[in-house]
């Protein structure tokens, strides 16, 4: 066997700069602000099987409310909040609707979301906070938003 000492080192000088490139990489990730992901939403092209798309197939002006709620318009999080039930959302539109729910509790605050959300019938209640939940695998987010 060849203990040859410069391979070592230069084994050890290309996993340094394996990790190096790795945490580089990961560093440049960052979560999207409440903001950034609402205003995405709103702006994002309908897609066929998109959360717009299939809202509108209800009946239901997803884009409308999502502006006015992110205006802080109860009555518009409240329609939100009721489409949650009352929608036939599936696939990439319920986990877009999902998303929404979770950021729009981060963007307008856990007063005014749990506010609005106490106006509403306890399954509508138990299936928004399932989604917020779900959307943050039943972490401890609670403890920021404790009335929610």
């Amino acid at each position: 066997m060849n203990k040859n000492p410069n391979g070592k080192s230069r084994l050890k000088l290309v996993l340094f700069g394996f990790a190096l490139v790795l945490g580089a990489t990961f560093c440049q990730a960052r979560e999207f602000t409440p903001k950034e992901t609402l205003q995405y939403f709103l702006n994002a092209p309908e897609a066929r099987g998109g959360v717009v798309s299939q809202a509108n197939l209800d009946g239901f002006d997803y884009r409308s409310n999502l502006r006015q709620a992110i205006d802080g318009n109860s009555r518009a999080l409240k329609a939100l909040f009721d489409y949650t039930l009352d929608g036939h959302l599936m696939g990439e539109g319920a986990i877009s609707h999902m998303s929404i729910l979770a950021a729009l509790l981060r963007h307008l605050g856990d007063a005014r979301y749990a506010d609005t959300l106490g106006h509403t019938s306890r399954r509508v209640r138990d299936a928004v906070t399932e989604l917020v939940d779900e959307h943050y695998a039943r972490t401890d987010y609670w403890k920021a938003f404790p009335r929610t």
